[in-house]
């Protein structure tokens, strides 16, 4: 099973990707702008979906969402720094 966890407090953002358990990958990010970043939520990731460039991903109790690449701040900031 893959869960993707994911922790923002102020400007800081931090996720980490976990298989079976085991850490597969762990990014920080130190903001330098104000974020729109509210609330951490902890989720299931049920299914990518590579053409779509986004996952699937359950909270629990029946509560599930799509969510785009473009709406990870990680992700988001790696496309605007390889653009400078």
């Amino acid at each position: 099973m893959k869960e993707l966890i994911v922790n923002a407090k102020g400007r800081d953002k931090r996720w980490a990707l976990r298989e079976d358990g085991m850490l597969q990958e762990f990014h920080t990010r130190q903001g330098t702008h104000q974020s729109k970043v509210g609330s951490v939520y902890y989720a299931v990731v049920e299914k990518v979906v590579s053409g779509l460039q986004a996952a699937f991903v359950n909270f629990g109790e029946d509560k599930r969402a799509f969510l785009s690449k473009e709406d990870v701040a990680s992700f988001a900031s790696c496309k605007d720094e390889k653009n400078t």
